[in-house]
């Protein structure tokens, strides 16, 4: 299941926050605060910078989604994150602004078909397939 990891989440009150989308090359000129090298979804936000020959500068590091979601609601830079946390900071006074071409991460589940799937575990692939659809 492909997942558009793809919004660029910034103060309501950033000059971009009325976007409708953004595009790759106008990150390299954010304060971006962001997740460590080292970390999945930064590796990720890496790879396809260098793909889309963009070139971004964290100005700020930290290893918790809600520290990056804190330094954008004191407007000290703006973060990468997935499309859809914004429905858990949204009352924080952040806005999501898709990416262009965002990059996407797969998530597979593997299972036997031929063996008995349990209610829990049939309840969970239903959603995660309707999280990430």
């Amino acid at each position: 299941m492909p997942e558009r990891i793809g919004s660029l989440y910034v103060h309501k009150e950033h000059e971009l926050a009325e976007q409708d989308i953004i595009s790759p090359t106008d990150l390299s000129n954010i304060p971006l605060v962001m997740y460590p090298k080292g970390f999945y979804g930064r590796e990720l936000i890496d790879t396809w910078c260098e793909e889309q020959e963009v070139s971004i500068e964290a100005i700020m590091e930290t290893g918790s989604a809600t520290s990056l979601f804190q330094l954008v609601k004191e407007g000290i830079g703006a973060t990468i994150q997935p499309s859809q946390l914004i429905e858990s900071f949204q009352s924080l006074g952040i806005r999501a602004i898709p990416i262009k071409g965002s990059p996407i991460r797969d998530l597979e589940i593997f299972y036997r078909n031929d063996k008995y799937a349990s209610l829990a575990a049939e309840t969970f692939m239903k959603r995660l397939e309707v999280f990430f659809s």
